[in-house]
């Protein structure tokens, strides 16, 4: 398939590669207020998105606070680029969601079947899509309560 976008008032590209071209042109004008939604084709077929940018320093941290969509009851494919591309051995990872219903969806056990040797916290922070803007409380007390 060709690349093409379609607009009005959301842009929607189609073609492999599509999307990743018109981001490096849509950030430097819109800056990073863009919501890229990929469908279940990309889950199917396993792609594993390149990341935008590499983490410095990554050992300075003993705590990764992850967050993620849930994508069709699974981790989001970047996540799983991310998560295979570091190890995050010895350290404590915190996954955070926000999902359309299916709270975290296995999600947590992929996280720990992807990275053996961390602490993936089990008490970790889901929310459905339909109380975001009224999670400000909630989300206070779940990161008192984790006494990191």
């Amino acid at each position: 398939m060709q690349k093409f976008m379609y607009s009005y008032p959301t842009r929607v590209y189609f073609g492999e590669g599509a999307a990743a071209d018109a981001l490096k042109q849509e950030l430097p004008r819109v800056g990073r207020r863009v919501m890229l939604a990929f469908g279940h084709d990309e889950q199917a077929a396993g792609i594993r998105p390149e990341l935008a940018s590499r983490l410095e320093n990554l050992q300075r941290y003993d705590t990764i606070f992850l967050g993620y969509p849930i994508w069709n009851a699974d981790l989001p494919m970047p996540v799983y680029t991310f998560l295979e591309t570091y190890d995050l051995s010895g350290k404590t990872i915190v996954p955070f969601t926000v999902h359309g219903g299916s709270g975290f969806a296995g999600t947590i056990q992929t996280i720990q079947a992807l990275q053996p040797g961390a602490d993936v916290r089990e008490d970790g922070f889901s929310i459905s899509r339909n109380r975001v803007l009224e999670a400000l409380a909630s989300v206070s007390e779940w990161a008192a309560a984790l006494a990191l």
